[in-house]
């Protein structure tokens, strides 16, 4: 290496200067290193109906992620959905739900990525519910071909912490769940993420569990459902990825989902 690169690595017990340090400094480690209790556990296969896919699609929309989440245990946010052509039913629909503010967000299997085209407004009132829903619509026919796109409503959600939790498939390891910031923090370099290998036994899920739950002050036995959830769609063969975020804290400690997005295993 270039002497600048060596002077980068000179911390003591970094470099090994010699095949025999090297050796010394492995089997330290190694005596030093906690015992490993995960015991390797497949899961085992599963069946999954997901919905109709046109050609060359590889994403669900995020109602039609919701929903498969949801019938696993996953808590998700009050919605209510109308298609393009329907915004009046649709706003008489949330209206007569009562919520004071809301959120707006084109629904489509080919815009996954919504913030970005301005397909996602909060603190909508109920005098700009109408103005809003056809402002958006006409956004979402010009970036969407999906014949099922729509809008969802569903109304703010007062919380005080969020996570985001996300699952895919590892090519050597096989399924994996990041649990760590969530909301725009998610793709922030900064805040701790932990990994669980879902190929490994139930102990070692609970024991994870466990530590994201008092990281983020959760409710005990909150994150295991979730869990359960992603990892039956993960072994179903036919999910590559799926991404919860956010999922935030509610007044009582619980999670709720916010939004959601599954991709699907094409190969």
């Amino acid at each position: 290496a270039p002497p600048e690169g060596i002077a980068q690595v000179k911390t003591p017990g970094i470099l090994a200067t010699s095949m025999g340090e090297g050796v010394r400094m492995l089997s330290a480690q190694m005596k030093l290193s906690a015992p490993r209790r995960a015991r390797w556990q497949p899961l085992a296969a599963t069946d999954l109906i997901l919905p109709d896919l046109t050609d060359r699609q590889t994403t669900l929309s995020e109602r039609e992620s919701s929903a498969i989440l949801a019938r696993q245990g996953v808590h998700f946010v009050a919605s209510e959905f109308g298609s393009v052509d329907a915004l009046d039913d649709l706003a008489a629909r949330v209206l007569a739900q009562g919520w004071d503010r809301v959120v707006v967000k084109g629904n489509a299997h080919d815009v996954p990525h919504r913030n970005r085209v301005g397909l996602v407004k909060v603190g909508v009132t109920q005098g700009e519910l109408a103005s809003t829903l056809g402002d958006m619509a006409k956004v979402l026919n010009a970036h969407s071909k999906d014949p099922a796109r729509g809008l969802l409503v569903q109304p703010m959600v007062a919380f005080d912490g969020e996570i985001g939790v996300g699952a895919l498939n590892d090519p050597l390891y096989g399924p994996v769940i990041v649990i760590g910031p969530g909301g725009v923090g998610i793709e922030q370099a900064t805040g701790a993420r932990d990994a669980l290998l879902l190929n490994t036994d139930s102990a070692n899920w609970d024991a994870y569990a466990a530590r994201i739950e008092a990281r983020y002050e959760l409710t005990p036995g909150t994150l295991r459902p979730v869990l359960d959830a992603m990892a039956l769609l993960m072994a179903s063969g036919r999910v590559s990825e799926i991404d919860i975020n956010p999922m935030v804290r509610t007044e009582d400690s619980a999670l709720m989902a916010l939004d959601s997005l599954i991709v699907v295993d094409c190969t």
